[in-house]
């Protein structure tokens, strides 16, 4: 769907009349969808006429329209790609490894016949929605391609493949409804879907037209010929008031043209299940009114999403088939026992559109249910930064959550077939990959023909479109990333012979990228296309989209086809046969024929090729064994040939040698890549920097990279035939200076932009009141740079509609004066509308003139976030006897609102050197305990030089991760630590040039309970008992704990769900805003009831420059309140007491905070404050109130958007956060598992928690008298359910002004404490509630509750059961044991058992 675009629009422009329309008489024109409504349909079914239908006069007489970057449209209104709520549930994480495919097995697939430019991003937004058909015109036999993607298409003529001719277009898509006076006319939205009807030999585009909040529209176009440049018949169907029709697709059949949609709520955008329909082909095709029959599944369940219509390839089905309709779910999505394909029938009865049906009965349940292989559909937790990139720390959308464009249906006579695939995590480790599968129906009904996983290398494989041709060969398409790999389209297959569930004709490319997508939005997708030729039955046609040029959201688009040779019209016959080894079959063998014929064998060694009549050498081959070639294998007509072959083992040598610094000598860590090698990559030796493989002679392509970074990549072929050894020298990059071992000395030049104003520089603008160059400080903003303390910032964001041109320039320099001329500085830049530049310049004659050295139009660096660039540069070409360098920040935009461009930490005249005494010291840091490695360990020297980590994820030898740091020779005093360990020092003997290994082991305590559960009894006469339990450290470090007893029984954190859509109701601009003041929908419900709460008992002035977010401390009975620099104050949290009083304590947030920090809470079993962290990783962070630091400790849910407030419910060590921009509330684990999430609606600026009544309450930032409340009270155990609301009042007097919400807490008397950001307040409201601390069991205790146990060393406390005034009965509670070790709390369930015993009177004698 088209749903980001990257200009943001400003205001809606009034559309202008159209002087003439160009359209016959005729038509049928209504001024609103007129449903059917005498007669009655089942729940959700509507029968709609389209509100027009007309016809066009022929497209190449009407002037393609050009879509307006800057015009007004329904897609600026929608958020980020919207999600199928269903599809957060956690996975199960596992999958079937049999079905995966983990190689290309041989290098058959066809090289492309067509291969050209599609329609690229001339419209600035993001995704393409690439997809396109090929289709011809019987009358003259000419063959047409049509492209459309967002928001534009265009017709080629490719009856020669190989010189495409462009016959219209690019145009927008609303062109075709020029003049029907139509929304389908003023509106050009998107989603676009075009195909060639091979029945009617027509071709039908559609795309939707979007009216928020209560006009939603499908636009439909048939082609009156097969000639696209034509007349068009043209419908505009309204398809709700209500919901949207989001994400839709359509196929053809024989009666009628069926659609499948996911629907969102107009006003909310929240999810409204899916929707199907069919429109009326056979009017369409005559241009005729035409009905709609529109199904709202909504309506009876909201459980089914993500549905694809079949699209019929080839012969037309039985008379009376119905439509088929598949979607794919997960098992921990709907509660199957396995994943599972659903499939629907429609049956569409248009003379009486009452009996049509859709599914099994009249709740709509799939008329069949059929399991597949296990597989893992979530990606990256649902986040849409996933599939990396070269060159950037942001991700593409892997959009793991759907089946992708098309289901093909084929009718080959004797069988049915569907097919599609999607995208699944084919590890556990979120690299992607294809997961396609093949229904087949032979007369019984349908089931699972084939499946496979097509994931060959460790490179991600996504977004695909998968087709047959008319010989049963299978081309399946997709996009392929890594993070050394740049987005790019490649294509791999099957022929009708292969083994069941193979791509084994090997991968070809379409294009190869060059550049990565920066865009924040991560959009990529969201489909893609395979089409077959209906003439011929076998040529496939795939487009898709690609990078070229790093930049913002530059994506290109990419139209190819392609044919297996033995897709032919020509006599064919089989050839088949068996490869072994002369004992044994060999499975994965490659078997290949003339004319690039190619299969692979199954396990039992058969293959089978279909071949054309003729005379063929075949060959088998397989890694490690000698190939063997058959000679003039003759096939004939209808005929099978067997040809077997016995492979011997091949002769293997050894590929050895040493990875080495080109100037030090010293061994290199280093990660080969061996093109031809089928178990690449392999590693060096970290220490001795040695590689060997056992290779089979042939030819190969070595490329080297040292782990570390910081050197350049080599690259050589090898021939094999014999053993050989081969060492590479690689060259460090003595520019950017990061070898580990390497130094950079102090410059010539240098500016930290620490002290302002600048002394010797120079700031302009160019543009009369632009904005300038200011200190970070003075924008109220970080450091994004990566350096430290103030940056030279230049902010768009900081000033709307302000245009902009402003530099920033050096003094002049005198290049005498300068060790060398290398230029090195860092800096952060962020685009929005594509139309913003920062440009490097350089001038030698006093700023006279300017030479450009670096123009930079895309983003660098991570949007708000630490992660800047670093740029070096050498001046030598450009610099003369003396010269300014000048940094230029401008747009060529009218009223701009972009982002920011920073510099820092300028260097000029520095070197890289390297000490001739210095060596390497590499090594892992482990867990005493476990010997596991410890995944964020630090090292350090004695001068506190920190060591890096490399990631050994694929290097199965080796800890991950491991350290390295360079060393002067001699005796090195290095030190590993980790949160909750013990440091240790070791002190290793540097070498020069040499590498040594020094591995840590740190201890840290590790406690033991026993016995694991109690159960007491007790009674009225004896209502006390009490139990020792044991308590052992069995780790090497001491280990603190604390005893809580809880009431009930722990749960544990179990993934329930549901979970809310992810939406936003604020711009991309306004995600990290400090008010909800720029929502674009406020879905906050006005029918609420007013509750007996709210009056504000004190208040106080905090004294602070801005207040935001505060921590209430339930154990010290003292609060914490936030005052970030972005609206004025520190970035620092302030102690008070409850009386207003500021104690001078502070807790230093600049080291974690992305835009600023937002509320907090208290977590009492670790006795530390937990903050909101908006923008950068929009994680929560741990700041310890007692040492006034922050922790590093942090949370990371996978929120999907910034949150603002914080709750901790101690029942359940869980957090809830909420925030205004998708008025969503998660709940989630301390590991950041979300447990569940609602879409309530409410604009939270403010989160707390009442544990002994299960209710939260909601601080909301809004509009005072716009009928909503200040704090609203929802029931967590009921679905969060809104319980009622008030306002916080001084008497009758409303305390907080406009958009002033910002924090909330609740005190252990359930005093409700809010924090005011416009006059700088707290008040203390009553609640109406208490009970707040009253979370722990009454009747169970713990002697002593805390204690410290010394490493080795055991201890004991006492456990009391007090059932005084207990009912009889039986009661659980469990112990939560906290402890300062880096392992899992401590959990004891305890049962207490009460009896009554009577005491009869004493009988007297």
């Amino acid at each position: 769907m088209m749903r980001t675009s990257l200009w943001r629009f400003a205001s809606f422009l009034t559309l202008l009349a159209l002087l003439a329309s160009p359209f016959y008489s005729g038509s049928n024109h209504s001024a609103s969808a007129s449903t059917l409504q005498d007669t009655t349909y089942q729940a959700g079914m509507r029968v709609v006429q389209a509100d027009y239908a007309g016809q066009s006069q022929p497209l190449r007489s009407i002037t393609p329209r050009q879509q307006n970057p800057d015009a007004p449209g329904a897609q600026s209104m929608l958020p980020d790609r919207l999600v199928i709520p269903k599809t957060l549930q956690e996975t199960s994480g596992s999958s079937d490894a049999s079905i995966i495919q983990s190689s290309t097995i041989s290098a058959a697939m066809p090289e492309p016949m067509a291969n050209f430019e599609g329609v690229n991003n001339i419209n600035g937004v993001a995704p393409p929605d690439t997809q396109g058909d090929i289709g011809y015109d019987p009358a003259t036999g000419a063959k047409y391609y049509i492209q459309w993607v967002n928001l534009s298409f265009q017709i080629w003529d490719v009856s020669d493949p190989a010189a495409p001719v462009t016959l219209y277009g690019p145009a927008a898509g609303n062109t075709l409804w020029t003049g029907t006076d139509t929304i389908c006319e003023y509106q050009n939205d998107g989603d676009p879907i075009t195909l060639f009807d091979p029945l009617a030999k027509r071709w039908m585009m559609s795309q939707f037209a979007l009216g928020f909040p209560d006009n939603f529209h499908q636009c439909i176009a048939v082609s009156a010929t097969a000639d696209p440049l034509g007349a068009w018949y043209l419908y505009d169907f309204q398809t709700s008031t209500t919901v949207m029709n989001d994400y839709p697709k359509l196929g053809v059949w024989p009666d009628g043209y069926y659609m499948t949609v996911n629907q969102f709520d107009g006003n909310s955008m929240t999810w409204a299940g899916a929707g199907v329909a069919v429109f009326q082909r056979e009017a369409m095709l005559q241009g005729q009114p035409a009905l709609m029959i529109y199904i709202d599944l909504g309506v009876v369940t909201e459980d089914y999403g993500g549905i694809l219509p079949s699209d019929l390839d080839g012969p037309a089905p039985l008379p009376g088939t119905p439509n088929y309709f598949v979607e794919w779910d997960d098992s921990s999505w709907l509660g199957d026992p396995q994943d599972t394909l659903r499939v629907w029938e429609f049956h569409t009865d248009w003379e009486n559109p009452a009996n049509t049906t859709f599914g099994l009965n009249a709740s709509y349940d799939p008329n069949l249910m059929i399991t597949t292989a296990d597989v893992d559909p979530d990606l990256c937790g649902g986040s849409l930064s996933c599939i990396p990139q070269p060159d950037t720390s942001v991700g593409l959308d892997a959009i793991g959550d759907r089946l992708m464009y098309r289901l093909q249906y084929r009718n080959y006579g004797d069988y049915q077939m569907l097919l599609t695939n999607h995208t699944v995590d084919v590890n556990g480790d979120d690299r992607a990959g294809v997961h396609w599968f093949e229904l087949r129906d032979t007369g019984a009904g349908w089931s699972m023909f084939q499946q496979g996983v097509y994931a060959p290398d460790e490179y991600n494989r996504w977004m695909g479109s998968i087709a047959m041709d008319d010989s049963g060969n299978i081309a399946l398409g997709y996009s392929v990333a890594s993070s050394t790999l740049y987005p790019s389209i490649r294509y791999t297959g099957r022929l009708a012979a292969d083994p069941l569930g193979l791509m084994p004709q090997g991968e070809a490319s379409l294009i190869e990228g060059s550049g990565s997508q920066l865009t924040t939005s991560s959009r990529w997708g969201d489909y893609s296309m395979m089409a077959v030729d209906p003439l011929d039955g076998c040529t496939f046609w795939y487009t898709q989209e690609y990078i070229e040029t790093t930049a913002n959201a530059p994506w290109q688009t990419r139209v190819g086809s392609f044919t297996f040779p033995s897709c032919t019209t020509l006599p064919t016959g089989t050839l088949t046969g068996r490869v072994t080894d002369g004992t044994s079959p060999l499975q994965g063998a490659t078997v290949t024929a003339t004319g690039e014929y190619a299969t692979v064998t199954d396990a039992d060694g058969v293959y089978t090729l279909e071949l054309p009549v003729g005379s063929f050498d075949v060959t088998a081959s397989l890694y490690g064994y000698l190939p063997t070639t058959v000679y003039d294998v003759e096939i004939s007509a209808g005929g099978t040939t067997t040809q077997n072959f016995t492979l011997s083992v091949g002769t293997t040598y050894t590929a050895s040698g040493m990875v080495t610094d080109s100037v030090t000598g010293w061994p290199l860590y280093a990660r080969i890549d061996i093109f031809g090698y089928p178990y690449s990559p392999i590693f060096t030796d970290p220490i001795t920097g040695m590689y060997s493989v056992q290779l089979v002679e042939g030819e190969y392509i070595f490329t080297v990279r040292a782990m570390s970074g910081g050197y350049a990549a080599q690259t050589t072929s090898m021939v094999v035939t014999g053993d050989l050894v081969t060492d590479f020298e690689l060259d460090a990059n003595l520019v950017e200076c990061t070898a580990p071992g390497y130094t950079y000395t102090t410059p010539s030049f240098s500016e930290d932009f620490e002290v302002w104003p600048l002394s010797g520089w120079t700031i302009v603008t160019n543009i009369n009141n632009g904005f300038l160059w200011d200190s970070s400080e003075t924008y109220l903003e970080g450091n994004y740079t990566g350096g430290d303390g103030l940056a030279a910032m230049a902010s768009s964001d900081a000033y709307q509609n302000v245009e902009y041109d402003t530099e920033l320039i050096t003094p002049v320099l005198d290049t005498a004066s300068l060790a060398n001329l290398n230029l090195v500085y860092k800096a952060n830049f962020q685009v929005y509308s594509g139309r913003e530049a920062l440009d490097l310049d350089i001038s030698n004659n006093g700023g006279d003139t300017w030479t450009n050295i670096l123009h930079w139009e895309e983003n660098h660096g991570a949007l708000y976030g630490f992660l800047g660039e670093i740029v070096s540069l050498d001046l030598t070409p450009y610099a003369g006897e003396s010269f300014q360098l000048r940094w230029r920040y401008y747009t060529s935009e009218r009223d701009p609102w972009d982002w920011y461009a920073q510099v820092d930490d300028i260097r000029i005249g520095g070197s890289c050197n390297l000490d001739p005494t210095t060596g390497l010291v590499v090594g892992a840091v482990f867990d005493a305990n476990t010997d596991l490695p410890i995944t964020y360990p630090q090292v350090s020297d004695s001068s506190l030089n920190q060591a890096m980590l490399i990631d050994t994820s694929l290097d199965s030898s080796q800890p991950n991760p491991l350290y390295i740091l360079g060393e002067p020779a001699g005796t090195a005093d290095l030190t590993a630590s980790a949160n909750f360990y013990t440091s240790d020092l070791q002190s290793p003997t540097v070498v020069a040039g040499e590498v040594v290994r020094q591995d840590f082991y740190l201890q840290a305590g590790l406690l033991s309970a026993h016995p694991a559960s109690l159960g007491f009894t007790a009674n009225n006469t004896q209502p006390v008992v009490a139990e020792d339990i044991s308590l052992d450290n069995l780790g090497g470090a001491d280990a603190s704990y604390e005893v809580f007893a809880l009431p009930g029984t722990w749960p544990g954190y179990v993934v329930t769900g549901p979970f809310a859509a992810n939406t936003r109701h604020t711009g991309p601009k306004s995600l990290n805003d400090l008010t909800a003041i720029k929502l674009r929908v406020n879905p906050t419900p006005l029918d609420v009831t007013e509750l007996d709460a709210g009056a504000v008992s004190a208040s106080w002035d905090t004294g602070l420059p801005f207040t935001w977010g505060i921590g209430f401390n339930h154990d010290a009975t003292d609060l914490w309140l936030g005052s970030p620099l972005a609206g004025g104050g520190d970035d620092l949290n302030y102690h008070f007491l409850t009386d207003g009083s500021n104690t001078g304590d502070t807790i230093d947030t600049s080291g974690w905070v992305g835009i600023w920090a937002a509320d907090m809470t208290y977590n009492p079993f670790t006795h530390m404050l937990w903050q909101v962290n908006v923008g950068g990783d929009d994680c929560i962070y741990e700041m310890d109130p007692v040492s006034m630091v922050a922790t590093g400790n942090r949370i990371c849910p996978p929120f999907g958007t910034s949150e603002r407030g914080l709750a901790f419910d101690p029942l359940t060590n869980t957090y809830y956060a909420g925030s205004w921009t998708d008025g969503i509330i998660n709940h989630f684990a301390p590991d950041g598992t979300l447990l569940d999430s609602a879409a309530v609606g409410l604009s939270t600026s403010g989160l707390a928690f009442n544990p002994s009544t299960g209710h939260l309450f909601v601080l909301t930032n809004h509009l005072i008298g716009d009928g909503t409340f200040d704090i609203y009270v929802l029931d967590t155990t009921d679905d969060y359910a809104i319980l009622g609301g008030f306002d916080l009042l001084d008497g009758a007097a409303h305390v907080y002004q406009d958009y002033a919400q910002a924090g909330l807490e609740m005190d252990c008397s359930g005093n409700l404490w809010a924090v005011d950001q416009g006059t700088n307040r707290v008040y203390v409201a009553a609640s109406g509630e208490t009970g707040v601390c009253d979370w722990h069991a009454s009747w169970l205790s713990a002697t002593p509750s805390t204690d410290l146990v010394s490493a080795g060393d055991s201890t004991t406390f006492t456990l009391t059961a007090d059932a005084t005034g207990m009912p009889a009965g039986s009661y659980a509670a469990y112990l939560r044991l906290v402890s300062d070790t880096p392992y899992s709390d401590i959990i004891l369930p305890v049962t207490l058992n009460v009896t009554i015993q009577t005491l009869l009177p004493m009988m007297m004698k």
